[in-house]
């Protein structure tokens, strides 16, 4: 008991006489480097400003730029350590020491500690640049960046790779090779200052945008991420390359907001491409959210698209778990597209996926209207029409798109023809079997053998006399 009481009022002793030497605090100057941290037993804080240079062993400080400071602070159990560097002039630096808040003068007998603590503080990224910049010169971007390997501290990483970016001008390969080695941040909001850092400084290629885009996807926030790609690809436009591996850094961000908010910048600025556009369905293939697919194909709905993309567009919309976004997405893409078989056809396969009845239905109707405008109406597309009432439960909602059908039909056409009759078939209702025949008989044009074979069709299928009489009255009135 009585060592520990006299360990304890040593420690007193020692911290009141640190305070009231006047050894220097960290916190007071502005810095591009600032470290606190702990390990074991040991706390360390760094603090650094402007241009250091270190001897190739780290042991040594061989210049420091006008206004640089350099500040190190060590404590181990009772025992602390101070550090501080300023440049005089051409002279060299003038450092001062403090043990236990005492400061020393200096002699060679200290070198062994100040040797000590900068080695400590290169771990913290102090002259780093400086060394990346030496070893570029003799070695290479290769060598350069070996000095990344060796320091501790994210934002630290940050600043060396951003500082030493801005030294010179590289060729093409050399930038991509720091843009990578932005991989080593291990912080969200590190990494995406940096990468946002060098978007500014990197040129404005294509193929440095897309490296910086699939660097991004190593930020581990997706919020973090989603804003670093979209500040990058508002400052720097992307084109083909860059549009890509954006898509591919949506599509790994686990939030559906934050991926669909990354693809509505990207459909906003990519170019029209094909390969982009697979890319960018891709990614909405990836989002989870029914809402936030739609949004982001809503996004790209305006955009000019082949035929190939048109197609994936609608397979994309097909994933859509909501049946009323599904028909939502499909009937927005329709409305803002010419009339083409090959889209219909795909539209009409998509319509049969909506599980909800009356969303199908609406779908189908939707599409049906704009049959109706085209000038010349496809026997294809009518009776794929047709044919899509299958995939709808319910008896009113097949019998009303039945109608809409009908409605726009001219004359018969055999294969259109029996298509629709097999559609009335399915209907199990008599009066909603009623409403699709009477719409039948009332095209324009419709043949004596069509008005035959629906009489038929309702002497043997429709079970209520009531419908009978009605659809029989229709046909006596057309002959």
């Amino acid at each position: 008991m009585r060592r520990i009481f006299t360990a304890w009022i040593l420690a007193a002793f020692l911290a009141a006489h640190a305070a009231a030497s006047g050894a220097p605090e960290a916190g007071k100057r502005n810095t591009d480097i600032s470290i606190s941290t702990t390990t074991g037993w040991t706390t360390t804080v760094v603090e650094t400003a402007e241009t250091i240079e270190l001897s190739a062993d780290n042991r040594a400080i061989v210049s420091m730029s006008e206004g640089a400071f350099l500040y190190i602070r060590s404590r181990t159990g009772l025992t602390e350590l101070v550090l501080e560097a300023v440049p005089v002039g051409g002279e060299p630096p003038n450092i001062r020491l403090w043990v236990r808040g005492i400061e020393k003068r200096i002699t060679p007998r200290d070198n062994e500690t100040i040797g000590d603590l900068l080695q400590e503080a290169a771990a913290y990224g102090v002259g780093a640049p400086s060394a990346m910049r030496r070893l570029y010169g003799s070695g290479g971007i290769g060598e350069a960046l070996s000095v990344l390997d060796g320091i501790r501290s994210g934002s630290a990483l940050s600043f060396a790779i951003s500082r030493f970016a801005e030294q010179r001008t590289y060729g093409t390969d050399e930038y991509r090779s720091i843009i990578r080695s932005a991989g080593l941040v291990p912080g969200s909001s590190d990494l995406r200052d940096l990468l946002v850092n060098l978007g500014y400084t990197v040129p404005r290629e294509d193929v440095l945008t897309a490296a910086l885009m699939t660097a991004a996807g190593g930020i581990p926030s997706g919020a973090d991420a989603a804003r670093t790609v979209t500040t990058l690809a508002r400052e720097r436009g992307v084109g083909a390359e860059a549009a890509l591996a954006m898509a591919g850094t949506a599509a790994g961000i686990p939030s559906s907001s934050d991926s669909a908010s990354v693809l509505v910048v990207l459909a906003e600025l990519m170019p029209e491409d094909d390969a982009v556009f697979f890319a960018y369905f891709d990614a909405v293939g990836s989002i989870p959210s029914s809402s936030e697919k739609r949004r982001a194909l809503g996004a790209v709905n305006g955009r000019e698209m082949g035929e190939q993309a048109e197609s994936v567009f609608i397979e994309t919309a097909k994933t859509i778990p909501s049946s009323s976004d599904t028909a939502a997405v499909l009937t927005e893409f329709i409305l803002r597209r010419p009339m083409k078989n090959t889209t219909a056809l795909a539209y009409l396969d998509a319509v049969k996926t909506i599980a909800s009845s009356s969303d199908a239905s609406y779908a189908l109707n939707v599409l049906i209207d704009r049959i109706g405008e085209a000038p010349f109406q496809d026997t294809e597309i009518l009776e794929a029409a047709a044919r899509t009432t299958s995939a709808i439960s319910s008896s009113t909602d097949k019998s009303v798109c039945l109608a809409n059908l009908a409605s726009i039909m001219r004359g018969t056409r055999p294969k259109v023809f029996q298509a629709y009759m097999q559609a009335v078939g399915d209907i199990p209702s008599s009066s909603d079997q009623e409403r699709a025949l009477r719409a039948l008989l009332a095209v324009p044009g419709l043949d004596g053998t069509a008005i035959d074979d629906i009489e038929r069709f309702t002497a043997e299928r429709v079970s209520s006399r009531k419908s009978q009489e009605n659809i029989f009255a229709e046909i006596r009135s057309l002959r």
